[in-house]
């Protein structure tokens, strides 16, 4: 079994729990997924970001990044029958992208846990691709999920210091 400080076995982890997530909750199949080791300095977000950290024998941040139309599509089947003001749209996507990134890192936090480590967990935080500064140089390990809706980019962020 893969070590809880190897980023790419957390990032598969979270990456299996999301497609099946967005494929058994939301019924978007992801088509393909593909892993690539990028430069913090050629990262970019995309419109919607969720950010969230995780510890326990391991420390890193984790973002869940949507293209517009796919966390529309997220909305859309979270919303289905209710009712909201127009006006308060832009806080129900940032709401549904938070919420999304919750549900996945806290159902993969048993696999994550080494040897019954308990996995702790932010608050999730949403930010916009217009109020995205510089992340510094560094290299990240990220998977990118395609959908019919668009893609969603799940990036580890180490913490440095920790590996």
């Amino acid at each position: 079994m893969k070590n809880a400080h190897d980023i790419k076995h957390i990032l598969e982890v979270i990456v299996n729990v999301s497609e099946s997530f967005l494929a058994s909750e939301i019924g978007i199949r992801v088509d393909r997924s593909e892993l690539a080791i990028t430069c913090g300095s050629q990262f970019h977000f995309k419109p919607v970001t969720a950010l969230m950290s995780i510890s326990g024998c391991f420390r890193m941040n984790i973002t869940f990044s949507f293209d517009q139309k796919l966390i529309a599509q997220i909305f859309a089947v979270y919303s289905e029958g209710l009712s909201f003001d127009d006006n308060d749209l832009a806080l129900h996507i940032d709401e549904t992208a938070a919420d999304m990134i919750n549900i996945v890192i806290g159902n993969s936090t048993a696999e994550l846990g080494e040897g019954g480590t308990t996995v702790h967990i932010s608050v999730p935080i949403v930010i916009h691709e217009a109020n995205a500064g510089p992340i510094g140089t560094m290299e990240l390990l990220s998977a990118t999920l395609f959908t019919e809706f668009g893609d969603m980019m799940i990036t580890g962020l180490p913490v440095p210091g920790n590996y």
